[in-house]
């Protein structure tokens, strides 16, 4: 059974958004953005507490689409979603966690996304500590498809997760044309979106539909207000490094979303870096790289998740 403590340290990380919103109001998707709207290859954030601490590093990359094919499987139940332009992202998020009791844990979420409307292709979690094991999930046009494997007993956890012989396949389906999305995203894909979408405050709410763990969830977001934020961080280039530190004018982009599950009882809260409920990310207005994420943990209070250190993309800064 694990403590209390150690549950604590486990939510901080990237689990893998609840409160209701004036959805009517909100205007069709418009999430997608070309990459040149990209300033950022990497992120590195940190989150600290009485009961210790996680450092979590995001990274995107771009593929030509004809060289994903080997690496995104096939659904057995429908046609898999395909790429719909020449291009793909690909972003991992790598939590550490360092708990005060007890071990060390690691978790890796791995998404695959068209940059239209930012839908996804295929998400990997690896989670390695206490618990092991592998969840791929491949999107198709009515639901998702899920791949669970992990090792059978303890002979096989040393083994490659190739090797590992417990799996379980699992459908979870979807109505697009019922739920009014045109497309499905996924939560790791949401600070991309914060960071591409080209936000002012006054602006309409945007949203998207986003596929959590078991369901698919309606996410709107706008932003909320300008203001002066406390950063320090650092800074590197092809050229060098600088520290960012002292007052940075930021926007504040606030998320809500609302589970799309039929029976309300039954709807799972939507998650985002171990964040229940609303949340927001803090983009620097000059750079559009977020410098901080902040939301709840339920029986906590609020939590805030720091940028620690950005590699910036050449020529953008």
């Amino acid at each position: 059974m694990i403590s209390k403590a150690r549950a604590v340290v486990l939510i901080i990380i990237v689990g893998l958004l609840g409160g209701l919103a004036p959805w009517a109001a909100a205007q069709p998707s418009r999430s997608g953005a070309d990459r040149s709207a990209v300033h950022w290859e990497s992120l590195a954030f940190k989150s600290s507490a009485f009961l210790g601490s996680v450092q979590t590093r995001v990274t995107l990359e771009e593929l030509p689409a004809d060289e994903v094919g080997g690496i995104l499987i096939a659904s057995p139940q429908e046609e898999s979603v395909k790429p719909s332009g020449p291009r793909v992202f690909h972003l991992t998020v790598n939590s550490a966690i360092d708990p005060l009791i007890g071990s060390d844990e690691l978790l890796v979420t791995r998404v695959w996304f068209s940059p239209q409307a930012s839908a996804a292709l295929q998400r990997v979690r690896l989670r390695k500590g206490k618990e092991l094991w592998e969840k791929t999930y491949r999107w198709t046009a009515s639901g998702v498809y899920r791949l669970r494997i992990r090792p059978q007993d303890a002979d096989e956890e040393n083994l490659p997760v190739k090797r590992w012989t417990d799996r379980q396949n699992s459908f979870y389906p979807y109505d697009l044309q019922q739920s009014e999305c045109s497309s499905v995203s996924d939560p790791s894909v949401l600070l991309y979106v914060a960071s591409t979408a080209g936000l002012a405050v006054g602006d309409d709410p945007r949203r998207l539909c986003a596929f959590n763990k078991k369901q698919l969830h309606l996410v709107q977001f706008q932003a909320e207000k300008s203001q002066l934020l406390k950063v320090n961080y650092l800074e590197k280039t092809p050229d060098g490094e600088t520290r960012r530190q002292g007052e940075a004018e930021v926007l504040k982009v606030s998320f809500t979303t609302r589970s799309l599950f039929p029976d309300e009882a039954g709807a799972e809260p939507f998650s985002f870096l171990g964040l229940k409920g609303d949340f927001h990310i803090f983009i620097e207005k000059i750079s559009r790289i977020p410098v901080q994420i902040g939301g709840k943990i339920p029986g906590f209070g609020k939590v805030a998740i720091k940028l620690e250190q950005a590699l910036v993309r050449p020529g953008k800064k």
